[in-house]
């Protein structure tokens, strides 16, 4: 009796558990309705040409039944919704995209492309860097370009060398693409409208960019990711025990997207002008050198070639033309003693007498000898080296 009565409790039991949804699968149903719903709205908004686009985007924001906040940022105001898809990603593939860049089109009155780099709006046409700088600024920011597409310079990106050395401000416009700005770099406040990057995901297609003229006239952005992530560190590749999903919509009207594109350009020229007087400084210093060093090997090639007019006493440092040191142990009118010490390594002949790489007093590398031996007065010169 008693293992029956078990065996009716499990499978009551399992019964139970079969017959209620996993939180996932639920999660899942509601995403699928609110993207359902949301694209229904969408595709239903009819959209004037060349209208204001943000009363468009609540609308969409509505349809996902969320409220389009309006953020003020460091560029300007823009707009973002968010729709918590609990423990379920949010759908990357559904009509609604298709929908929301149709109403994103139908409302720009010029060209929508996905959103890129200025540099690549510019390489395709769409772009003006013009509107944004003059044609001597360009021009300079074009000649310090270390990137190129064929013949078309980056203009406003950096080597990822020159990246390292750089300060967060000027190191995000380098990248100059609106999206990865507003996505990465700008301090969006309040616990239902923060974001981590690498709690994101982009949706593959989903950011558009409207031109109008030359000029962008516009950008809306559509991705997904986590939020209410505890303290104590978050792994990329696993989801958050108390972590949820969400859907997050984001519009950038002309007039911000304008302030962004204005600020890359005044900052990537200002960038250039550091560069520039920088590169300036390293050559002065370099010709400087230059200067200094001539100047040395043109004296001391002076000294060899009046070595036979030398008079030289005990203690005096030479040095002869194949590069060895050492000190006058004792001369007389036409030969030296001298007890060489050392021979430089990995340098040509005479070094000492007009043939130098180095300045005097820099570091040189020599190999030890000990020999004593008379030379010829023309075999040997004064010289300068610290003791060997």
């Amino acid at each position: 009796m008693r293992n029956i009565l078990i065996s009716i409790i499990l499978i009551s039991t399992l019964a139970g558990c079969a017959s209620t949804p996993a939180p996932e699968e639920k999660d899942k149903s509601f995403v699928k309705q609110t993207f359902d719903n949301a694209s229904s709205v969408t595709s239903a908004l009819e959209v004037e040409v060349g209208s204001e686009y943000s009363s468009t985007f609540k609308s969409i924001g509505a349809g996902f039944g969320s409220t389009v906040d309006a953020i003020e940022s460091d560029y300007g105001t823009f707009y973002l919704f968010r729709t918590k898809t609990g423990h379920a990603w949010p759908m990357h593939q559904h009509p609604f995209y298709d929908a929301a860049k149709k109403s994103f089109t139908a409302s720009c009155a010029g060209e929508v492309s996905p959103l890129t780099g200025f540099e690549k709006a510019d390489r395709k046409g769409l772009f003006d860097p013009l509107h944004y700088t003059t044609e001597d600024k360009l021009d300079l920011m074009k000649k310090h370009a270390t990137t190129h597409a064929g013949k078309f310079p980056y203009y406003l990106k950096l080597s990822y060398g020159s990246m390292l050395d750089r300060e967060k401000e000027q190191y995000r416009d380098s990248l100059n693409n609106i999206g990865f700005l507003f996505l990465n770099e700008i301090s969006v406040t309040g616990e239902e409208h923060t974001w981590r990057k690498e709690m994101r995901q982009l949706v593959k297609g989903s950011q558009s960019a409207c031109y109008r003229n030359g000029k962008i006239h516009g950008a809306v952005i559509y991705f997904s990711s986590y939020y209410g992530v505890k303290e104590g560190g978050y792994n990329s590749s696993t989801v958050p025990k108390s972590g949820s999903h969400s859907f997050v919509g984001l519009y950038i009207p002309p007039e911000t997207a304008n302030n962004v594109a204005q600020h890359a350009f005044e900052s990537r020229y200002a960038n250039v002008l550091r560069q520039s007087d920088k590169k300036q400084r390293r050559e002065n210093k370099r010709l400087a050198r230059k200067k200094a060093l001539d100047n040395h090997n043109e004296y001391r090639a002076a000294v060899w070639s009046n070595r036979f007019k030398l008079d030289y006493t005990p203690g005096d440092k030479v040095c002869s033309a194949d590069n060895k040191m050492g000190y006058v142990e004792s001369a007389n009118e036409r030969n030296v003693k001298v007890w060489f010490k050392g021979i430089v390594r990995d340098k040509e002949s005479k070094f000492f007498f007009g043939n130098s790489d180095s300045l005097p007093d820099s570091k040189f590398y020599y190999r030890k000898v000990d020999e004593t031996t008379w030379v010829a007065k023309g075999d040997i010169a004064r010289c300068d080296f610290t003791s060997v």
